[in-house]
């Protein structure tokens, strides 16, 4: 009998690991409440996370590990034009420079040609290129 309840109790608990994993595969990056549609519900969802510091993976619109305005951007953006941001190939980091007040944003987007008309440069990047503080939006 003892045996028996340890087995069952195993088989339940390997049970939840496997539809936790599997729901994990599941999931949309965008769809905040997990209704599998991206929606203004979800943009509403994302600002409230944000607003009570609470962490959902797919609020996390491109993948930075952080959860911020640009995810609400991008949200609203994937709305408006009914695309989905890809899982792979875009990137978005953020530094903030306290001297000038200015936010400066390296966005590396691969495998999508200017996506959205969005082009950006920074003189401040991690590599040694010299490229002027410039935001075009098409």
């Amino acid at each position: 009998m003892f045996l028996y309840f340890k087995m069952k109790k195993y088989l339940f608990i390997i049970i939840l690991l496997m539809a936790n994993i599997f729901g994990q595969q599941n999931r949309a990056i965008g769809d905040i409440n997990d209704d599998g549609e991206v929606n203004v519900i979800d943009v509403v969802l994302l600002v409230s996370n944000i607003l009570d510091d609470t962490v959902n993976e797919n609020a996390d619109i491109n993948q930075d590990d952080f959860i911020n305005v640009l995810d609400v951007v991008l949200l609203v953006d994937m709305i408006l034009n009914q695309e989905n941001i890809p899982e792979i190939g875009l990137f978005v980091s953020q530094q903030y420079e306290e001297d000038e007040l200015t936010f400066f944003y390296d966005i590396e987007y691969s495998q999508r040609p200017n996506p959205y008309g969005v082009q950006y440069s920074s003189s401040r990047t991690q590599q040694e290129e010299m490229l002027q503080d410039t935001i075009f939006l098409h």
